[in-house]
């Protein structure tokens, strides 16, 4: 009866989000895109928070045969149906937006106001751990040992140090697999993957080097075993999560809660660099340590303002997700 009442929950969700409007669903994959471009914040967990996640994964996870056979047979209607295209695509639009747009406004956000954009950051994201948590109709005991689990793991793998790895196809497959599948993870991004890989500057180079048409075969060759990769991680993990969410709903909530919970100390404002590294003439930071902030100064007073502030956002958006 528990699995169930689950499953009709999920089904009753997924059907209501798919009626949402194409603005708001451009919206949320705006604000998607804005996430993913904060190092170490993950679009994902702007999906869950904004209530888009399970009909997320249950849109990517019906790209199968099915959909291909239907295309084949030149089905549109019956293929945009099934795969939920309007939702999608509408979240693939914002994501696109919020890419070309924001990206320079919140590198230089980063760059010029770091505690103050980090506080604000900081804010919804503890906030959301919040309202995850509070979605559960039944909370039990053995939720918490996820959640504990779950902010183990997101609190050990923001910390993890760049590693030196081979330059093979097979591995740059594995690469792209298990960055997607990070990215679906609330909590953790796929880039910071990639780098922890070390094939972020690799993916980086490949990048560049097809734009100035330079070493163009062995640029296409990884780039195209990272889209195989990619692929293949986003359809097999999307699966594997949905089924999840299905079957045990509160308790994989709660685990995701823990991997943000955990992953938050990378949003910690008050930080110091312990180890960098310089990737096409740009400063990126592999290694940080919290450290305890200035408790008396003008700055102090301004990041906690920041912080309530996107506290605010969240306990705002969560309103109008009621209404």
């Amino acid at each position: 009866m528990a699995v169930a009442g689950n499953v009709y929950f999920i089904m009753k969700k997924e059907m209501k989000n798919q009626k949402k409007s194409v603005l708001s669903l451009i919206l949320i994959g705006f604000s998607m895109g804005c996430a993913d471009i904060i190092p170490g914040v993950s679009g994902g967990t702007i999906a869950l928070i904004t209530g888009v996640y399970e009909s997320l994964l249950q849109s990517i996870s019906s790209f199968n045969l099915k959909a291909l056979l239907l295309l084949w047979q030149r089905k549109w209607k019956e293929f945009a149906d099934y795969v939920s295209l309007r939702f999608i695509s509408s979240l693939i639009i914002g994501i696109l937006i919020a890419v070309a747009v924001m990206v320079r406004l919140i590198t230089f956000l980063l760059h010029t106001y770091p505690i103050w954009t980090w506080s604000f950051f900081f804010g919804i994201i503890l906030t959301s751990v919040i309202f995850l948590i509070r979605e559960s109709s039944c909370i039990k005991w053995y939720f918490w040992i996820a959640f504990v689990i779950g902010a183990g793991f997101g609190y050990w793998l923001v910390d993890m140090v760049p590693i030196e790895t081979p330059n093979t196809p097979l591995f740059f497959i594995l690469s792209g697999a298990i960055a997607i599948s990070a990215m679906l993870l609330p909590g953790i991004s796929g880039s910071f993957i990639l780098l922890l890989l070390g094939k972020y500057e690799a993916v980086l180079t490949a990048i560049q080097n097809l734009l100035t048409l330079t070493a163009l075969t062995v640029s296409l060759e990884r780039l195209g075993c990272l889209f195989v990769g990619l692929l293949l991680g986003l359809l097999v993990f999307s699966r594997l999560l949905r089924a999840l969410l299905r079957h045990f709903h509160d308790i994989t909530m709660f685990t995701l809660a823990g991997i943000i919970f955990g992953s938050i100390r990378k949003l910690w404002p008050w930080k110091e660099i312990i180890l960098q590294k310089v990737v096409h003439n740009r400063v990126h930071i592999l290694q940080t340590q919290n450290i305890l902030p200035n408790l008396y100064n003008k700055e102090f007073v301004i990041a906690l303002l920041f912080i309530v502030l996107g506290m605010a956002c969240i306990v705002l958006l969560e309103k109008v997700q009621k209404k």
